[in-house]
């Protein structure tokens, strides 16, 4: 039987289905809608409207990372859990934040929210 957050996270992933938009549906869009859905609690963040605006708001903190760290705080040490949000670093070096779900990283990428390998996760935030 799926829990309330399980459920949640279902309902997040198919509202980020929608075409890819910097500012409306993209990794760091659905990461912030899982923690607002899963925490009751709304998130201030910069506003980007298209891939340069975004470059410019991760290039003022230096990186995705520091960016998220910033709104978040210090990362977990401990496992991450469903409805954590991640950090994913591909191997040829993209930074995408996305939700933990079922073990493993889901980033909205261009084509959809996409499972990721659970290896190529370099931090995560609790939500709980």
């Amino acid at each position: 039987m799926m829990d309330t957050r399980q459920s949640q996270l279902r309902e997040v992933f198919a509202r980020h289905s929608t075409p890819f938009a910097y500012g409306g549906a993209d990794c760091v869009t659905m990461a912030r809608d899982a923690m607002e859905t899963l925490t009751g609690r709304p998130l201030n963040l910069p506003v980007w409207h298209d891939e340069a605006s975004a470059a410019a708001v991760i290039a003022r903190y230096g990186s995705l990372h520091a960016a998220v760290a910033h709104v978040l705080g210090t990362p977990a040490t401990a496992p991450a859990q469903d409805g954590d949000v991640v950090l994913v670093r591909s191997p040829d070096g993209t930074e995408m934040c996305g939700v933990w779900a079922a073990g493993r990283p889901c980033v909205r990428a261009r084509n959809g929210v996409v499972p990721m390998p659970a290896r190529w996760a370099t931090a995560h935030w609790r939500t709980s």
